[in-house]
């Protein structure tokens, strides 16, 4: 774990932990998060859409690539898009 502890959370006892955690060779969401990057920038600004079959789009946010998805989906909708499905997966669990 390359972070400090006080950068991954605020709480004097979830700095204990993940210290803990680390001592004993524990691994952490903290640990496979890092060890995921790079990520996507596409999906890590929501602007990557993967609903249908014709998928993935992206779309770009600066206006020098596409605009719109195959659906005609801009960058708002594909955002508003992914958070509902987000909520709505977290809701359901």
């Amino acid at each position: 774990m390359s972070k400090a502890y006080e950068e991954l959370t605020i709480t004097e006892d979830g700095q204990k932990l993940l210290k803990k955690a680390e001592k004993d060779q524990v691994e952490t969401v903290w640990d496979r998060h890092q060890a995921q990057q790079p990520q996507c920038g596409y999906c890590d600004m929501g602007l990557s859409c993967r609903i249908c079959a014709m998928g993935p789009c992206r779309v770009d946010p600066f206006g020098e690539g596409p605009q719109q998805g195959v659906c005609g989906a801009d960058a708002d909708i594909i955002v508003a898009r992914n958070l509902c499905r987000m909520i709505a997966a977290g809701a359901s669990s």
